[in-house]
């Protein structure tokens, strides 16, 4: 008896967390309607459908999303989550690349990032440049001063 009670109770999570989704993408379609272009609300719907398994429709609005907010890390990450699950590996990396820009102390998906094998994010260029700018920035605010800083 018990061993069916368990995979019962999964099913049912599982089957609750669909409904939630279904929801959600109702509600994100009605808001859509009111704000047809709002970034936020494009990305909301391309990561549902993406945890509905709907890699294609969700490639389709997070490419929407990025061109409306570019500047976003979340939605970068999100369209190269979609690129990985879709095996499109270098649009993947790059996507996670431009978030870590935006985003150098994001320390999950720099380890996401190394643990599907694109390396160490921190020997890419710009997240080097970017990470030295937040380690300036943050020992300046603190009255502490790197040794290679010219201070008079």
């Amino acid at each position: 008896f018990n061993d069916t009670i368990i995979p019962l109770q999964s099913a049912i999570k599982s089957f609750e967390k669909a409904i939630e989704l279904d929801m959600a993408i109702d509600l994100i379609q009605r808001a859509l309607k009111v704000r047809p272009e709002d970034g936020a609300y494009i990305d909301s719907l391309g990561w549902a459908y993406y945890r509905k398994g709907w890699l294609d429709k969700a490639l389709e609005q997070l490419k929407k999303a990025v061109e409306l907010i570019p500047d976003d890390p979340v939605v970068r990450e999100h369209l190269g989550d979609v690129y990985l699950d879709k095996n499109m590996l270098k649009e993947a990396k790059e996507e996670w690349l431009k978030s870590l820009e935006m985003d150098v102390k994001n320390e999950k998906l720099m380890e996401k990032f190394r643990q599907k094998g694109f390396g160490n994010p921190e020997d890419d260029e710009r997240i080097r440049q970017k990470l030295d700018q937040t380690i300036q920035h943050d020992s300046s605010e603190n009255g502490v001063y790197p040794l290679f800083s010219a201070r008079l």
